[in-house]
């Protein structure tokens, strides 16, 4: 899987739209549908931002590892 499908993936489990966690986390409007689109770009610092906001990893969401919380960083 690539980073928008696990992102979608986890999306769908919390019954949250690429939308809501657009405006949630204060992207443009749009930003998910372009990621999705392959027309940008995740930045490293919007995927931290994401992970955190979906409670996993970013090794999660990198495809690194099958466990949503492998390496999380404990706060």
């Amino acid at each position: 899987m690539d980073i928008i499908q696990n992102i979608k993936y986890v999306l769908s489990e919390r019954n949250i739209t690429g939308s809501q966690m657009s405006r949630d986390l204060g992207f443009s409007s749009g930003s998910f549908s372009q990621w999705t689109n392959g027309r940008s770009k995740i930045s490293i610092d919007n995927l931290h931002k994401i992970a955190e906001y979906l409670n996993v990893s970013i090794d999660y969401l990198l495809g690194r590892t099958q466990n949503q919380n492998a390496h999380k960083k404990l706060t």
